[in-house]
């Protein structure tokens, strides 16, 4: 699940955690808040939340989004979506896919079953999407590793 930070009235973060991580990070912020509500999900880094109420950063009256300093380190957010939405990327080639009798494939997808989430800067991804292709699945790795995340394939 998506949570956005509050520190100040402002939205400092956008974070993907469990329920149990964000209640542990709590104590240091104003607010933890849980995006899963259509005036939740329009949150964005930079934005205001006030009396429970986010704002667009580039909305008038907003505040001017926080100044990183030079050298100061980031850190991406990271791109995970959810098992079930990482096969449905495969569109019609998902069930032939998950009933494959190939080796390979059941390898796959066991490796992929056991994981609460698909990471899609996994370094390995490519090399098992490409795998797919190699078998004759017509499906096109970039769009299943690269397309944008939408808020109902996170995790």
């Amino acid at each position: 699940m998506e949570y956005a930070l509050i520190k100040n009235s402002l939205v400092e973060n956008i974070v993907v955690a469990e329920a149990e991580f964000a209640a542990q990070i709590a104590p240091e912020w104003d607010a933890v808040v849980m995006m899963d509500t259509p005036e939740t999900v329009g949150a964005k880094i930079g934005g205001s939340y006030v009396a429970g109420v986010f704002a667009d950063p580039a909305g008038p009256g907003a505040p001017a989004p926080p100044v990183i300093p030079e050298g100061v380190p980031t850190v991406p957010m990271p791109r995970l979506i959810s098992v079930g939405a990482f096969f449905d990327r495969f569109g019609v080639h998902k069930y032939p896919i998950l009933a494959s009798e190939n080796v390979s494939i059941k390898a796959l997808i066991q490796d992929c079953a056991v994981r609460k989430y698909i990471d899609l800067d996994n370094p390995q991804l490519p090399y098992g999407v490409g795998m797919l292709v190699s078998l004759g699945f017509a499906i096109d790795p970039d769009a299943i590793v690269n397309a944008p995340i939408t808020p109902s394939e996170r995790p």
